[in-house]
């Protein structure tokens, strides 16, 4: 009798093709789920920076609204000025304004702000007005002491906004006379 050899131990190269493509298949599936899982996580990590930077400084900005004794809105409604009381029965003279770089920008001191606000310290970038108006506003007053905040953040690395508007009354009384801010 006569045996017949057989030569089937190894793999063919069909079924190594057919292996190497099912492969590179998966791995390109599990690629793609973990880069999209990546790109939804820096995105949302950087809305959650953008919208926690943003409501810090209209938090700090309304709370010194609420213990100044006066404000003042810029007619153009991008700066506004405040006579702060402080808890030692001082003032101080506070001003916030979005200047011509889209910067939200602050001042303290003394006595009044200067006339140029590119010259204050920078809180924020990419920073315009919400509140109505061509162009949009930042600030509006709201009747005696009262003012709308409306200030709409960008992401300087996303397209994403984070849009705050709310409304703070200045409610410090004092018996003296506050300085001219």
């Amino acid at each position: 009798m006569r045996h017949v050899l057989r030569n089937n131990s190894g793999v063919s190269l069909v079924e190594l093709i057919i292996v190497v493509v099912v492969v590179g298949i998966i791995g390109s599936l599990i690629t793609m789920v973990f880069v999209n899982g990546l790109t939804s996580q820096q995105a949302t990590a950087a809305r959650d920076l953008a919208t926690g930077r943003a409501t810090v400084i209209t938090e700090t900005l309304a709370d010194s609204v609420r213990n100044a004794v006066t404000i003042r809105v810029s007619s153009q409604g991008s700066r506004v000025d405040a006579v702060v009381l402080l808890p030692n029965n001082t003032f101080e003279c506070r001003a916030w304004a979005v200047n011509r770089n889209a910067e939200l920008v602050y001042s303290r001191g003394s006595s009044a702000r200067t006339s140029n606000p590119d010259t204050w310290g920078p809180l924020a970038e990419k920073v315009s007005g919400a509140l109505t108006g061509s162009p949009a506003r930042a600030f509006a007053s709201a009747g005696v002491n009262a003012l709308d905040i409306g200030l709409r953040f960008s992401s300087p690395t996303t397209r994403e906004e984070t849009v705050i508007t709310t409304r703070a009354t200045a409610q410090a009384k004092t018996e003296r006379t506050p300085p001219a801010c």
